[in-house]
């Protein structure tokens, strides 16, 4: 159910997509689409790409009712693809299935195949799919119609069983999955003006390509043209499904104007209640829900630093990140225990982690961390992207590599393992001021074979407050090292808080780092 809803609500975000209105988009020509005997490729995409951005923007096609017939939620889960009609089945290490439209799908992509650089379109027909109940009714069979997003299958589990690997499917979204896991948080091709006043622009994926890929090849490659009001892009994507997941990205923008803010390689994620949040007034037996736990960021300068996120009440959170050539960030899962969740169907503890690694140097610029409050966990909450501090006029070009596995990057130091919070024992009598008790569990192996006797400390800092009480120790029941505080602050204001470990003057940990309000 969790993943239903989270594809609604990725087509109510395609829906609020704020591009100005033109005649359809399939029947709009420009220079960049113009016909060519050329073999077709990344480069003929980026050129397709800059002369649409010098053409006034275009709506993506939408399939109206009168088209499709009134397929609402219910209807819509009767609609399956035909297996044995999929591109390449049998014949390849992959196949591809594509969407129908309905219910809030109803923005149109058009998808073809490349043949050694031949563009061989895929038009819909109602033939590829079943329709059970009486949703095949409803499908008016004399209009075309148009497919609105595709899913990749290949063996990612057992040698002969094409699993269920990827899915782009509404907006800009996609998915992706590595061996043995279920899915959780989504990837975008590109964010703007996430969390800004005015709301967001949504760019949307209106065309695919396909390369065939040769029948034992364990990689393929997807091409796709991005269209917003503000920007024109042109993507490919190499994706190497396994035990990691790896999806190499090539991007290339074209901005019609640079006054709104834009988000490189976002992640999309939900974040309703962890250890870490005050206990809201509920029947839920879960102790915890959600698809991501933290931001992991490795800077330029080779620091790791764990931001625990939260579900915040009442406004939205946004925390920056300056660097300089940033190494990689991402949103993990990093509690992999069922007691966490106690969750039998939505499986939480085996959603993914998604990690963004810098292929060439991106520059100055800062990781952006969005958290919008959410009173129920339908609601993918957090995101997370690249702004680039200085944003070229007219073209960007960046390279990214995408991993999808359990645990996100491996290093030597501890990491992160838990953050707990709890009221301080004592009240003070000055109530201006807020009090807090913060628990931080580290675990690595450097740190779980120091003795308890190692002179290991807590280093913190608090941009508005106070530390108290400081103590780092060993737990023997586990091995890790948990790093206790008091922290204050006044009320009205919020204590950006920065901690690690450190042994004889040499960083143990990662740096935690938690914005209290």
């Amino acid at each position: 159910m969790k993943n239903k809803i989270s594809q609604v609500l990725v087509a109510l975000a395609l829906l609020s997509s704020t591009l100005v209105s033109l005649p359809s988009y399939a029947n709009a020509q420009s220079a960049g689409e113009a016909a060519s005997a050329e073999p077709f490729n990344y480069s003929a995409l980026v050129e397709m790409a800059k002369g649409l951005a010098e053409l006034e923007p275009r709506t993506p096609e939408r399939i109206d009712q009168a088209r499709l017939g009134k397929i609402e939620y219910d209807d819509y889960r009767d609609i399956r693809f035909r297996t044995e009609k999929a591109l390449w089945h049998e014949e390849r290490m992959f196949s591809i299935e594509y969407f129908h439209p309905g219910f809030l799908f109803t923005t149109a992509v058009q998808i073809e195949e490349l043949e050694n650089g031949r563009r061989i379109p895929i038009p819909f027909s109602p033939d590829l799919f079943s329709y059970d109940g009486t949703v095949g009714e409803k499908i008016p069979r004399k209009n075309g119609l148009e497919f609105v997003g595709i899913r990749m299958r290949y063996p990612l589990n057992k040698p002969k069983v094409q699993d269920e690997v990827g899915v782009f499917l509404g907006a800009s979204y996609f998915r992706f999955l590595a061996r043995d896991l279920t899915y959780g948080l989504s990837g975008r091709g590109l964010a703007v003006n996430t969390g800004e006043p005015g709301g967001e622009e949504f760019p949307v994926f209106t065309k695919f390509w396909l390369e065939r890929p040769g029948s034992k090849d364990t990689q393929m490659v997807v091409l796709a043209l991005l269209e917003s009001r503000s920007v024109t892009g042109a993507y490919r994507f190499v994706i190497s499904p396994g035990y990691k997941t790896e999806i190499e990205t090539m991007m290339s923008l074209f901005f019609r104007n640079t006054d709104k803010k834009f988000g490189v390689a976002p992640l999309t994620s939900m974040f309703f209640r962890g250890e870490n949040t005050r206990r809201r007034r509920n029947r839920d037996y879960r102790p915890e829900v959600h698809d991501s736990d933290g931001l992991l960021m490795r800077t330029g300068n080779d620091e790791f630093i764990w931001r625990a996120i939260d579900n915040p009440q009442g406004h939205v959170q946004t925390t920056r990140f300056s660097d300089y050539n940033p190494k990689g960030f991402g949103l993990l899962q990093r509690d992999r225990e069922f007691a966490s969740y106690l969750d039998t169907e939505t499986r939480y503890h085996d959603r993914p982690s998604m990690w963004i690694e810098p292929i060439g140097e991106w520059g100055s610029g800062s990781v952006e961390l969005v958290e919008i409050p959410t009173e129920n966990e339908y609601n993918d909450n957090i995101v997370a992207y690249w702004v680039p501090k200085n944003l070229p006029s007219k073209h960007l070009q960046l390279r990214y590599r995408i991993v999808v596995d359990a645990d996100g990057p491996t290093h030597s130091i501890g990491k992160v393992v838990r953050t707990l919070r709890a009221p301080v024992s004592e009240k003070k009598s000055n109530n201006s001021f807020a009090e807090k008790r913060f628990m931080i569990d580290f675990s690595g192996k450097e740190l779980e074979s120091l003795t308890a006797e190692q002179p290991v400390q807590a280093v913190l800092s608090v941009s508005d407050g106070s530390f108290s009480e400081e103590r780092a120790e060993r737990n023997p029941a586990t091995g890790e090292w948990r790093l206790s505080f008091s922290a204050s602050r006044k009320r009205d204001r919020a204590a950006d808080m920065k901690v690690y470990l450190s042994l004889n003057g040499r960083k143990v940990s990662e740096t935690w780092e938690y914005l209290w309000y």
